[in-house]
């Protein structure tokens, strides 16, 4: 349920943080690679970075933090222009009060569940492991295979458990994504949703994976016959899914199926 806001807490609210404001710290951080950040707009419509439904104080403090800690991270950019500095306090001080979307709280909702997995090795250890080689557009899929087998379509995909990480070469993650094996063809049955508001799913026919979970010789290809894909001692499926590019700004989009420069 969303919470409301009156005059009265309003005003308190930005009494409150004029102080605040001035004390956080206004030092700046970068990405790693700035130079596809044209076009992205910010994750969030407002800045309600805990997601509970109110930006306050608190979000002030959460982005001061991270600023301080010097390491960028997308999802604090509220101009998506691949700085974290005090323009990003002020456009966030100047949401003070304001209500979040309910997208804005499901994405909120995904961060909290993955951030942890911007160390890949916390990923290894929950065991997501490298189910592709790096696909330009995507960089490198790890998942958890029982992610994707929970239950019967197409109720299994679970917005705080994406069934998948995707990281660049460095090991850097850019993205998280859902899917949802069904037994018949791409697009004979609806995707399923689960954000508060449609996005789409794209599908995969016939894939194979062999060597899977092994980083140096693991193999993804589409479109193979699924006998083949077997004698060759791989694992075949037809599958949705649906990406989020919550750790890398894309100006395809949050949720497109790829980013230029992955």
């Amino acid at each position: 349920m969303k919470k409301k806001t009156t005059p009265g807490n309003s005003i308190r609210l930005a009494g409150i943080s004029a102080l605040l404001f001035s004390l956080l710290p206004v030092s700046v951080t970068q990405a790693a690679d700035t130079s596809c950040t044209a076009g992205a707009e910010p994750l969030l419509g407002v800045a309600d970075f805990s997601g509970d439904g109110l930006v306050d104080n608190q979000d002030l403090v959460l982005l001061g933090r991270v600023i301080n800690n010097g390491r960028y991270v997308a999802f604090y950019d509220r101009n998506a222009d691949g700085h974290l500095n005090a323009r990003d306090l002020d456009l966030a001080n100047q949401d003070l009060g304001k209500n979040s979307s309910a997208l804005d709280r499901d994405i909120a909702e995904v961060y909290w569940a993955t951030t942890r997995y911007r160390r890949l090795g916390q990923a290894a250890l929950d065991g997501y492991e490298p189910t592709t080689q790096v696909v330009a557009g995507h960089g490198r899929h790890w998942m958890q295979a029982r992610l994707m087998k929970q239950a019967a379509y197409p109720d299994s995909p679970q917005l705080g458990a994406p069934a998948g990480l995707n990281y660049d070469e460095e090991g850097h993650l850019q993205a998280v994504f859902w899917g949802q094996p069904t037994a018949y063809p791409v697009g004979s049955l609806p995707a399923p949703q689960i954000f508060s508001e449609p996005q789409a799913w794209h599908g995969h026919d016939h894939a194979c994976v062999t060597n899977y979970g092994l980083i140096k010789t693991v193999k993804y290809n589409e479109d193979i016959d699924p006998a083949r894909c077997e004698q060759a001692g791989g694992e075949s499926g037809t599958f949705y899914m649906l990406h989020l590019w919550l750790y890398r700004l894309n100006p395809n989009g949050a949720f497109a199926m790829t980013h230029p420069c992955a």
